[in-house]
């Protein structure tokens, strides 16, 4: 088990990797060649690792599910690759003949391990290498942050490389995100401004992705839905116009979304999370399971269905406790993006009265989350003066919010509510509070703030 464990290490290191360079890798001895041999058909047969003449390779799948659960091995399990490789580049010159494969794999040792490229592996990086560096380096970053730093590193390496426009378009499209992902909208806006002059059919998702990342979702409606129309991106422009409908509050129109991609929902875990936050927000809870068990069998699920799970958990049950235990089972696997859970964790520990919970993932989300931070901790500290019947601190943080969305109408009404319940305010006070929370009830429909959740 722990051989197999060493060989879908390496392999999730690099895009191939020739047998003979493996072994060398793991160096099984004459004692453990059987083992070795065992444990490697193993992996074949059960269509975790692909063989294609003398190259191994681990299954595009595996190899995302394999880094949330293993990570990305051991130091000294890593050293031993980059000396192999390096050594086997050497020998390789000596003769005058590198394979292809090998100098990927060297590229991706480098990438791996922070260290600075020579320039004669740049000459050498290919670019649909280095676009499948890109793509899997911020792919990387919903487990680990620091790779939407290597996605930004690598990628503005294509600006200085000859290669086809659409293969530079695709890696530079990860850069923004990775961008966008860090909250550098400075960088995001130099960029796009290149994708205008070039026409690139991507702008369209990136900036209503960027738009929706400052919370201006109804500005970023208009680009995602010509994303739509172009087809570039397509699954992601689609959940992120749904998201935009449910930050504005546009529910009936993620609705009409999802009907006409009905036949793309079930491959895809960002509709499948869609429509089940959408089933939700129509209390058909069933309905809503049934979605949640189809994602929890997705590679990409990376804890959405188990965050819907702890949702409705909270919205059905007003079961806050078993909720944050769910999320707190996510966030300690790993499993998904560690602000966005943590921000729900903390509003719905703050909505059971878990002030030790809700003020810890507060002071959590505003110490990493950048610009966004300071209003997604107030939110959360905002939701537990509520759970505790302290209406004036409740609307003194409402108050601070840069944005107001859709799900911040029912933390005010709640809130006011209060307000109008308390007989330390005046009675007109008490009144117009009172009126003033059913009107904004009245204008943001009878949904739950919970119903808003969206995975961004």
């Amino acid at each position: 088990m722990a051989l197999q464990k060493h060989i879908l290490h390496i392999l999730s290191w690099v895009l191939k990797l020739d047998g003979f360079v493996l072994e060398q890798i793991i160096s099984p001895g004459p004692e453990n060649r059987l083992s070795y041999d065992g444990s490697l058909n193993n992996l074949i047969l059960g269509c975790l690792v692909e063989a294609k003449d003398s190259t191994f390779s681990i299954s595009r799948a595996v190899r995302a599910v394999f880094r949330r659960k293993f990570g990305y091995g051991s130091n000294e399990l890593l050293n031993r690759l980059a000396t192999t490789l390096l050594r086997q580049m050497d020998e390789a010159n000596l003769v005058g003949a590198v394979r292809a494969d090998l100098v990927d794999a060297v590229i991706y040792m480098y990438a791996l391990t922070g260290k600075a490229m020579p320039k004669q592996f740049k000459k050498l990086l290919l670019p649909s290498t280095l676009e499948a560096l890109v793509r899997d380096a911020y792919n990387s970053g919903r487990e680990n942050e620091d790779s939407y730093d290597l996605a930004i590193r690598w990628g503005i390496v294509a600006e200085d490389i000859q290669m086809d426009e659409s293969v530079r378009e695709e890696i530079l499209s990860s850069v923004v995100r990775a961008y966008t992902r860090q909250e550098e909208y400075g960088k995001v806006n130099e960029l796009l401004e290149k994708f205008d002059k070039r026409d690139y059919r991507s702008r369209f998702f990136l900036r209503g992705f960027r738009l929706g990342k400052e919370g201006r979702w109804q500005e970023a409606i208009p680009h995602l839905n010509q994303a739509t129309k172009e087809r570039r991106y397509y699954d992601s422009a689609v959940n992120q116009l749904g998201i935009a409908y449910f930050r504005t509050g546009n529910i009936a129109k993620v609705e009409v979304l999802l009907k006409n991609n009905a036949k793309s929902v079930q491959k895809s875990a960002f509709l499948l999370d869609l429509r089940a936050q959408l089933y939700t927000a129509e209390n058909d809870f069933s309905a809503a399971e049934r979605d949640i068990q189809t994602l929890a069998r997705l590679p990409e699920d990376q804890g959405r269905s188990r965050k819907r799970q702890a949702i409705i958990l909270a919205k059905r049950d007003r079961d806050y406790g078993a909720a944050v235990r769910i999320l707190t089972d996510v966030i300690d696997s790993e499993k998904g993006r560690a602000i966005p859970l943590r921000f729900l964790r903390g509003l719905l520990a703050a909505k059971g009265g878990d002030r030790a919970t809700a003020t810890a993932d507060a002071d959590y989300v505003r110490a990493n989350a950048r610009k966004s931070g300071d209003d997604q901790s107030l939110r959360i500290l905002a939701r537990l003066h509520v759970a505790e019947r302290n209406s004036k601190d409740a609307l003194a943080m409402i108050g601070k919010f840069r944005i107001e969305h859709v799900p911040d109408r029912f933390l005010r009404a709640d809130a006011l509510r209060l307000k109008s319940e308390d007989p330390r305010v005046g009675l007109v006070e008490r009144e117009r509070a009172r009126a003033e929370a059913q009107e904004i009830v009245g204008r943001a429909t009878t949904y739950s703030d919970l119903d808003f959740a969206t995975d961004d």
